[in-house]
């Protein structure tokens, strides 16, 4: 466990008290000024710990943390792709938040193995997420399924959930989509929303299902109804393009208000685009500046390229060109073509740096080659002035 995260919780507990855990932009501009830049991934573990519910549960059992344990292991891993060992990280330190010891593993195992033989579908489950994480067990993908089929066939929704994925990915099983699709919808129809949004997203590319748009919106919309951010997003551009509904820009903007306002960088984006055009809201340059900014805080590249023009052009902002090279450069690094081009424009007329044609050439040869037409032209004017050294068009 990393005591330096923990002291200075402690310390923010100390001078806020624990209300402040459930305030996730408080916490984060409190636990930054405290930690001096230091311990960025591991606030990021911890501030999901108290969101999602972690810290609460250990802190009203504590007793029970081999099965918070487990569960936030397999709900992590779906929703957040943390590793075990993540998880374990979280979990030390809330318990050393809470002052309780962090006491070696029990002799736990043969207690659950006897009630999952006796039928508790807890119990199966949470046996066969300990075989599929290696929890105290030589890892075991078969053992895995058979504990959660037995769990999924008494309807435990966890476990259809993952009898579900484990059919999909043939993992510890055949692969099979028709079981797949089977067992998802048996969790998904229990409201679990994890399974809810991957059947949309089956549905609306076909994967291992029939592709069918219409049945991709109502699973989003299930999902998103319950507060899930990639859900949300989904089911924005559904109906911005029109896919299983009638296209509806002001349902499209609501969907992305929502998702954004939970640190979804793509929905802040296409929100940040429908205040910058006025599709579905009233067109508003500061609000679309306010998402585009925020977005390429979280590292979308379309969005670090639209708020780099913003900052060029003086939209919604003071024209500052030293920020609009910054987000230019930090957009093309990700490969965003419209970035490239544009730095490539920079480099060759001297907008904020130092003429170079070389460079012009290799920031449009990059956008080029990404199919920008934009890029393919200025590379072929570039080849009539007779400037810089370029190897293609």
């Amino acid at each position: 466990m990393n005591k330096g995260v923990v002291e200075i919780l402690n310390r923010i507990q100390s001078d806020r008290g624990e209300e402040v855990f459930g305030n996730r932009l408080l916490l984060g501009s409190l636990f930054a000024d405290y930690a001096k830049g230091e311990f960025k991934g591991e606030f990021h573990l911890m501030s999901l710990a108290f969101s999602t519910g972690l810290f609460d549960e250990l802190k009203e059992n504590p007793e029970n943390r081999a099965d918070i344990r487990r569960r936030y292991r397999i709900r992590m891993d779906s929703e957040y792709c943390w590793t075990a060992e993540q998880v374990d990280f979280a979990v030390s330190c809330c318990l050393a938040l809470l002052g309780e010891e962090e006491f070696p593993a029990d002799d736990g195992l043969g207690r659950l193995t006897e009630a999952a033989e006796s039928g508790d579908a807890k119990s199966q489950f949470s046996l066969g997420l300990a075989y599929e994480m290696a929890d105290g067990v030589a890892q075991d993908y078969g053992k895995a399924v058979f504990w959660y089929s037995k769990a999924a066939h008494q309807g435990l929704v966890e476990a259809q959930h993952k009898l579900g994925l484990c059919y999909y990915s043939g993992r510890g099983v055949a692969q099979d989509y028709a079981q797949a699709e089977y067992w998802s919808l048996k969790a998904a129809q229990q409201g679990h929303t994890v399974a809810q949004f991957n059947l949309g997203v089956r549905y609306s590319y076909g994967l291992g299902a029939k592709q069918d748009y219409g049945k991709a919106a109502r699973w989003f919309a299930q999902a998103a109804g319950q507060g899930y951010a990639d859900a949300q997003f989904n089911l924005g551009m559904m109906y911005r393009e029109g896919r299983g509904m009638a296209r509806n820009d002001s349902k499209a903007a609501y969907w992305f208000s929502h998702a954004a306002k939970q640190g979804h960088a793509a929905a802040a984006c296409s929100l940040g685009e429908c205040y910058l055009i006025g599709i579905g809201v009233a067109g508003d340059e500061f609000k679309a500046v306010y998402w585009l900014r925020r977005a390429a805080k979280l590292g979308n590249s379309q969005a670090q390229e639209r708020y780099a023009e913003c900052c060029e052009k003086g939209i919604g902002c003071s024209k500052d060109m030293e920020q609009a090279l910054h987000w230019y450069v930090k957009a093309a690094g990700q490969g965003n073509a419209d970035a490239q081009n544009r730095l490539g424009e920079c480099c060759y007329y001297g907008i904020g740096v130092n003429l170079d044609y070389n460079q012009a050439a290799i920031f449009w040869e990059q956008a080029a080659s990404r199919g920008l037409k934009r890029a393919v032209d200025n590379l072929r004017q570039l080849r009539r002035d007779d400037r810089g050294n370029y190897t293609s068009i």
